[in-house]
Formats: C-alpha cells, structure tokens, sequence
C-alpha cells in the first residue's frame, strides 16, 4: 500500500532521497547515485594501474572544479563554424519555451539545443585529444568514457516571463547523476558577465552551504545571500575556448540570464570513469539524441 498520497509522492520522495544522501555521503543527489558512482569509480580503478598525475588533477579532485586551459584553438575554429552555421536551422534544434517545453511556432523560445550534437558538430570529439585524455585519466586514477555531448544557445529572459517560469537552469541546484560524473563546458564565442555566463562553486562551499541549510534549488533554506557571495562563485566568463570542468553532482551551480540583446553558446562534454579505454569513434556512435524534456513541477 503507498504510504504517500498521489500528488505528493515525487516531491516527497525527492526530498527524502535528498536527505538521506545528506546524512550519509553529505551530498544532495541520493543513496543511489552515490552508491553508482563509487562503485563505478573502483571497478575502473581496478583495472588499471595509476596513471601518471597531471597538473591541475589533483585540484579537480580537491574542489570538484577548475578551469581547462589547454583547448586547442585551431579545432575550435572548426568547431565554431560548424556550430554556428547550424544552430539557427530549426529543424537540428530544440527551441523552448519559457516552460523549458519545445515552444509552438510563432512562440517565443529562450534556448536551443541541438537535437544530435554529435551528428552537427563532427569536429567536436577531437576537442578531446591526447593532452586532455591524460588530464581526465589523471582525475580518475583510471580510464573514462564520453557519455553524452549537448551544444546549446541561451537568450535573454523578460522578467514578466521570469515571474512564473524557469526556462533554463537558473536556479542554484545539484545535477541527479551518479556521482562519478564530470562536466566539461566550452565556451563557443566570448563570454562576458552580461552573457549569463555558468555559475559555480568548490565542493567544499557546498558542503558549507548545506549546513547552513541549503536544501533544493526549490529550497535555499536562508542562504540566498550566502550563495551569491562574488567572493566564493566563479563565472565562465572569457574568449571563445575558455573551459571549465565542474562536477555538477556534488557542486552547486547555475546558469546566468543574458542581459537584453544578449546571449550564451556553450558545448558541454560529460564523462564518468571506465574499465575500458577511450575509444573516440565507438564513443560518438554510443551517444544517444539529446531529448527535449519538460521540466519537473515547482514543489508547493
């Protein structure tokens, strides 16, 4: 018999899963992803031994975050063009909503996303070369794979459509994936505060934030100033290449609203550790179309 009435089953179990990760890994994504990620991350330990470490490794362990700088510009270029040559066809993108739903013809849309980024933008899977591969062997203590790739555009947001709605993700809140996971996101034109660059923050300023009773993006329990805090956010915000890995499991972060006239191009590479060696090839044919997917409900 469901214990839990209909209507607030989801919202209710969402938030004991929350705590329950809270209370025994000290992070907001559930025992489940926790257990996923972990274990994932000692079977592909297992099979290799240490690589060798690289610089900047051991800081993305530390603070589950940093800046990349070694993008190689001359693919970049490639990749640009590539990219802004299709992100204006409509029929290789996702336009949505003020409800984060595929918008209607004739509505306004305040992000597109292409549908099969692999497919568009074909130069983007060299971006990963030899010097990040060691890099992201390095976090891992093991080999990793290439689970998804997404490019998309974001644009300004009214306030009157801000008021009752959250078109893209800018609220400050943790991603629901197994914790083994890392995000890279790339700059694909410059960057600037007026452009809502991506927002986020260390591990450890999580955690604090946590205590102070942070909860849910639905939920910031006191701590709205306290996240906000310029001295502890750091901004993607630099030239086209400008790149960071954040894990977006175990650190809060948001995306920024681009001033009127205004807008944000970013690609996003996700990985999670491996037992087998990249393979870039078989990686490209694994990826899955991205999904247009309507956001879940406010809690009330």
């Amino acid at each position: 018999m469901k214990l839990i009435p209909k209507p607030l089953r989801g919202p209710t179990q969402r938030f004991m899963r929350e705590q329950a990760g809270r209370l025994i890994y000290g992070n907001l994504v559930g025992p489940k992803h926790n257990r996923v990620g972990r274990k994932r991350l000692r079977e592909a330990q297992r099979h290799m031994d240490r690589p060798s470490e690289v610089a900047g490794a051991a800081e993305l362990r530390r603070d589950g975050c940093c800046f990349y700088g070694a993008i190689d510009r001359d693919l970049l270029e490639i990749v640009r063009e590539q990219y802004f040559r299709a992100i204006e066809d409509p029929e290789l993108t996702y336009r949505n909503g003020a409800d984060g739903q595929p918008a209607a013809d004739g509505e306004p849309f305040y992000r597109v996303a292409f549908k099969e980024t692999a497919k568009v933008l074909p130069g983007a899977i060299a971006l990963i070369d030899q010097e990040m591969q060691r890099f992201l062997m390095s976090y891992y203590g093991a080999n990793f794979r290439l689970h998804s790739m997404i490019a998309w555009r974001n644009f300004h947001v009214p306030a009157d459509v801000l008021k009752h709605n959250n078109p893209f993700s800018l609220l400050w809140h943790v991603d629901a994936h197994p914790t083994d996971t890392l995000k890279l996101f790339v700059a694909l034109d410059a960057i600037g505060n007026d452009d809502g660059p991506l927002h986020f923050v260390t591990h450890q300023r999580t955690n604090e934030l946590i205590r102070e009773g942070y909860r849910s993006r639905f939920s910031y329990g006191g701590t709205e100033k306290a996240l906000e805090d310029q001295a502890h956010v750091s901004r993607l915000i630099g030239p086209a290449g400008t790149a960071a890995f954040c894990n977006t499991t175990t650190n809060l972060h948001r995306a920024g609203i681009p001033a009127a006239g205004r807008d944000r191009h970013i690609l996003q590479f996700r990985f999670h550790a491996a037992s087998e060696p990249f393979d870039p090839g078989a990686e490209v044919q694994a990826i899955k179309p991205f999904r247009s997917k309507p956001r879940a409900p406010r809690p009330s």
